[in-house]
């Protein structure tokens, strides 16, 4: 009997655990959407892989190096305000959910914003159509661009 009684203990305790885990899994998820970029970022129409995309009184930003999805590139921002604390960006798709993909860009010696080796996400579907969406001294913006 007392051999029975570990072994109920021992489900028991994965049980839990896999409770346990499953609602840290929920607090994770809420917590990666809070950091989302809002449903109202600001759409900004310009070219983001050639002059950029204009911001925050005067800054720009560019994806410079992006030949194909399968390739790294940079993201760079310039001219942005000295009072800007942070400054991410990230990838999606009209209708569809691209996961966790934010890049924080690092301030440079120069003032200039940047973030290395950036990858687009994966898109099992074949689309070429994205939204760039990055946040910068407390707003959202947003600009569509093609890939080949």
């Amino acid at each position: 009997m007392d051999g029975a009684m570990t072994k109920q203990n021992k489900w028991l305790a994965l049980g839990v655990l896999l409770l346990v885990l499953a609602a840290a899994k929920v607090a994770m998820l809420g917590w990666w959407q809070s950091r989302q970029p809002e449903n109202g970022a600001a759409a900004v129409q310009c070219d983001v892989l050639a002059a950029g995309c204009p911001f925050l009184q005067g800054a720009t930003l560019r994806l410079r190096g992006l030949t194909s999805t399968k390739s790294a590139f940079s993201i760079e921002a310039e001219g942005v305000p000295s009072g800007v604390q942070s400054l991410s960006a990230s990838f999606r798709m009209d209708g569809m959910e691209m996961g966790f993909n934010r890049f924080d860009l690092a301030k440079q010696a120069d003032g200039s914003w940047r973030a290395e080796r950036v990858y687009l996400p994966l898109c099992t579907a074949g689309r070429h159509d994205w939204v760039v969406v990055w946040q910068a001294g407390g707003g959202a913006f947003q600009a569509a661009f093609r890939t080949e």
